[in-house]
């Protein structure tokens, strides 16, 4: 890996670019704002023409044709969190560590290095290529939204933020809002509740104030929404241990039953599976009580036999009179045709670059390509591979690094040099 490639990478992750207060010119805060403007500089230095879409979102872009490849990438992460046994950029026996160096600034840089071998090397494009990047995916594409909106979305193209070989599925994603109401004698013994920070993330800690001041605190670990049962949610210890004390609240304890258990899907009767679209998930991400109801906020990935409203029904079925739900963020399915120029191409670079024969894959991930016309996810984690997304010690072995890099450069030059057919 070039040492140029890898101290950018370096620096970007270093800066924690999670969601902050909004301000003048940065919508999404300082951090993710910080983040933004060291690409677009890096651009303009590497010689690329760039444009700041407000802070929403910038493009990096070179060549020249009526058409444009598009690569779609965020710089925007989760929270560093806690549990981490290495530093944000660091490389110990040949893995780097930090906080994006899969999801997705690792993926953001190859493909800017990528671009420049490819301008710098004068290979006859019919396209123009830009790298889109936005500042807000991890929550909720308000970024990607408001870029579709000021600027012409490119024809055809990929988003860097999952897996190899190829993308042709993602799941319906809905998060969920639901408040429960309890009782008295609950509120008598319980002032406190607080776990999790975003519904797409297991809870790796909460906290629990009792009635006299006793704070108990639960552990656990993170792992992504999209995946529930890789981690160890610290919310479900926290219900577990109310229980406990004895406190009487039949509503509370349907959360301990339906929501706040690893059996949940079952419990709640919406367990489904289809071959084409793969199996429901459902992530109790956040809980909130502060002496009033309890908040709950919950990621559900949907299979295309259930959707989101089907779960509205079922779940309010199971929970008691007065409980409420909200779809507080609702993204569709995504359906790519696996006989498509884009599938089609991209399968062959990956073939070619690895020997491996390529297939389309089924996720629970929500990428950008639900954002654009003609795009799939492509990359950059093989399949089942897991390097800690959304978890302490995120990682990305630099071997990986050096064949992801030489997979994007000829997928990026192969869409661009193409005649879609």
């Amino acid at each position: 890996m070039k040492k140029e490639i890898l101290d950018t990478l370096i620096a970007l992750v270093k800066i924690e670019s999670k969601q902050e207060p909004a301000e003048p010119n940065a919508p999404f805060g300082k951090s993710p704002r910080k983040a933004l403007d060291y690409m677009l500089s890096l651009g303009k230095k590497l010689g690329f023409a760039v444009d700041d879409a407000d802070g929403y979102a910038g493009a990096i872009e070179f060549g020249e044709g009526a058409e444009t490849v598009g690569i779609l990438a965020h710089l925007d992460v989760i929270p560093f969190g806690t549990g981490w046994t290495r530093g944000q950029g660091e490389i110990a026996d040949g893995i780097l560590y930090g906080r994006g160096v899969v999801d997705d600034k690792g993926p953001a840089v190859l493909c800017l290095y990528a671009m420049k071998e490819i301008m710098d090397s004068g290979a006859p494009l019919s396209r123009r290529v830009r790298l889109i990047l936005g500042c807000n995916e991890e929550s909720g594409n308000r970024c990607m939204d408001y870029y579709r909106k000021v600027r012409k979305m490119p024809d055809v193209g990929f988003s860097p933020d999952a897996d190899f070989p190829v993308i042709t599925y993602e799941k319906e994603i809905g998060w969920l809002r639901l408040t429960v109401p309890v009782s008295s004698e609950f509120k008598r013994a319980v002032v406190k509740i607080d776990g999790g920070v975003r519904p797409n993330v297991v809870p790796n800690s909460a906290a629990l104030t009792l009635r006299g001041g006793e704070v108990i605190t639960f552990g656990g670990r993170s792992a992504h929404g999209m995946e529930p049962h890789k981690g160890d949610n610290a919310l479900f210890k926290l219900v577990k241990h109310v229980l406990g004390l004895g406190v009487k609240d039949e509503n509370f304890s349907a959360i301990a039953e339906y929501i706040a258990n690893t059996d949940n899907l079952n419990r709640l009767g919406i367990n489904v599976s289809d071959p084409s679209s793969g199996a429901q998930t459902l992530n109790l991400g956040k809980m909130e009580f502060d002496g009033g109801d309890i908040i709950m906020t919950l990621d559900a990935r949907c299979p295309r036999t259930q959707t989101v409203a089907d779960l509205q029904r079922r779940i309010l079925g199971k929970l008691p009179e007065g409980s409420r739900f909200e779809v507080i963020y609702n993204e569709p399915a995504l359906c790519a045709d696996p006989d498509s120029f884009l599938v089609r191409t991209l399968k062959e670079v990956y073939t070619r670059n690895t020997g491996e024969a390529a297939r389309g894959l089924i996720i629970g991930g929500g990428t950008y390509a639900r954002k654009m016309p003609n795009c799939v996810a492509f990359g950059c984690m093989y399949e089942g591979q897991s390097c800690n997304i959304h978890d302490a010690d995120e990682f990305i072995p630099l071997a990986q690094l050096e064949k992801v890099y030489d997979i994007y450069r000829d997928a990026i030059l192969e869409l661009a040099k193409q005649e879609i057919v």
